[in-house]
């Protein structure tokens, strides 16, 4: 059984900080789980980046050599084919997995 539980990914997006093509996600940010921080952090990366018209991202995939425990950045690596965006997952300065988005029509 799936179930969908809503958090506040706005509260999220407002706390983490945009700067070029990365995001820096504080450890303070409490409340929430590693993913809810990772997805709503990278999609509102994403939005920034794309701002030119209003679009929709979705969480697809994630590979990880290791959690981050306390802060970490995401930083937007490439557009793959398509409407697909990778990007990377860094953890004291340490490259430790990969984020894939998708966007809707």
């Amino acid at each position: 059984m799936t179930k969908h539980v809503p958090y506040d990914e706005h509260g999220i997006a407002r706390a983490c900080r945009i700067e070029g093509n990365q995001v820096d996600v504080p450890a303070v940010l409490s409340g929430y789980t590693f993913i809810e921080k990772l997805v709503a952090a990278y999609k509102q990366l994403l939005l920034t980046i794309w701002s030119d018209r209003p679009r929709r991202f979705a969480f697809v995939r994630l590979r990880l050599r290791q959690m981050p425990t306390g802060a970490f950045t995401l930083k937007f690596y490439r557009r793959l084919s398509g409407n697909f965006y990778q990007g990377t997952v860094i953890d004291n300065g340490e490259h430790v997995g990969a984020i894939f988005f998708g966007e809707w029509a």
